[in-house]
């Protein structure tokens, strides 16, 4: 994601001089070496450092994205009690429609053995939630370097840190309790383990040759920018590594192709088609064979959004991304188009209720 985000940050700033693809928010990508990678690799990471019973642990998982998901499913799944912290109610309602507690770092450092940060942020865990985590507990990362976890803090108000072993550090504060880090604070699956399994990896890197494959061979179809990858050649992606797997794929027939208004060979979903509700992404309505977003964290009468842009709503162009281009106001049609969907929402909101009081 950091190489992503620096991508649109120097597009934004008019640095960006050349065609880029977004390999990082492919489906074959996000939805794969995020959640399945980190779903195996962050226990290898754990159990390498430590060697400590997962079963009956309270885990902390900061965040729920594709990552998050794949951390949360491998320590539930060692007999670990999960706990969530979220700052996207989409993904907080998710987490807790699965079944695990979402609360906020404040609270859960107190309860937690196992901390895991997966944000891509920074300053998620800082020197006031390490003052009241429990005797040895285990702080890790494994998404965005160091600068999750205030390992700075550690250093400089811990009475001893004593170096376990390579890359297992235990600080004691001054309340007397102590602080496992693992990896320094970096990606604890590279720092204390292997990294991902091989074939996930395969996916990724197998995106990143094929994307600059595209951009050789179509230079005349992309403009200066950052674009998403093609479905075509995600769905490629995927279709290579079927066979390791042993999977075998259904074929439309001719009549089955008609009838979905699709080629035999694919692409078989439509671009703003994201498999599930991706991270940091959005809620995309056809209209007019076009593909209109609506981010997670706004609606069409948000009196910013619409002070801001006018509406919510805005053709998808294939180099989009929330918050950093420019936004594209909608002509009449699109002012309208929102409207009907404000007026939609209200109206079942409205039936919910009544059906409710019933």
């Amino acid at each position: 994601i950091g190489g992503v985000h620096n991508l649109y940050k120097m597009m934004a700033n008019g640095e960006l001089k050349v065609p880029a693809i977004n390999v990082n928010d492919s489906v074959t990508k996000s939805k794969f070496d995020n959640l399945y990678g980190c779903r195996e690799s962050l226990i290898d990471g754990i159990k390498w450092a430590t060697d400590v019973m997962i079963a009956g642990k309270v885990a902390v998982v900061a965040g729920y994205g594709d990552v998050d998901k794949g951390c949360a499913q491998a320590l539930r799944g060692f007999g670990a009690h999960i706990i969530i912290t979220e700052i996207d109610p989409i993904n907080a309602l998710q987490a807790a429609m699965e079944g695990y507690e979402v609360t906020t770092m404040d609270e859960a450092c107190q309860d937690g053995n196992i901390f895991v940060t997966t944000t891509g942020y920074v300053d998620i865990i800082l020197g006031r939630h390490f003052e009241q985590m429990k005797n040895d507990a285990i702080v890790c990362n494994i998404r965005h370097f160091d600068v999750e976890i205030e390992v700075k803090w550690l250093s400089e108000n811990a009475i001893e840190k004593v170096n376990i072993k390579p890359q297992v550090d235990r600080y004691q504060l001054k309340n007397g309790c102590r602080i496992i880090l693992l990896a320094e604070g970096q990606l604890v699956n590279l720092g204390c383990a292997m990294g991902h399994p091989s074939f996930v990896m395969s996916h990724s890197f197998t995106n990143q040759v094929l994307a600059q494959i595209e951009l050789w061979t179509h230079p005349d179809k992309y403009s200066v920018g950052v674009h998403f990858l093609p479905k075509k050649v995600d769905e490629a992606v995927a279709e290579a590594h079927l066979g390791k797997l042993n999977v075998k794929l259904t074929k439309l027939t001719e009549e089955q192709a008609q009838y979905l208004g699709l080629s035999r060979d694919g692409p078989f979903k439509p671009d703003h088609y994201r498999y599930c509700l991706p991270y940091n992404q959005a809620f995309c309505l056809p209209y007019k064979n076009q593909a209109y977003c609506l981010p997670y964290n706004c609606w069409p009468w948000d009196p910013w959004v619409a002070q801001r842009f006018g509406t919510c709503l805005w053709p998808r162009a294939r180099s989009w991304r929330p918050g950093i281009e420019s936004h594209i106001r909608l002509p009449v049609h699109g002012a309208c188009f929102s409207l009907c969907l404000c007026l939609c929402l209200s109206l079942s909101l409205s039936l919910s209720v009544c059906d409710y009081h019933k």
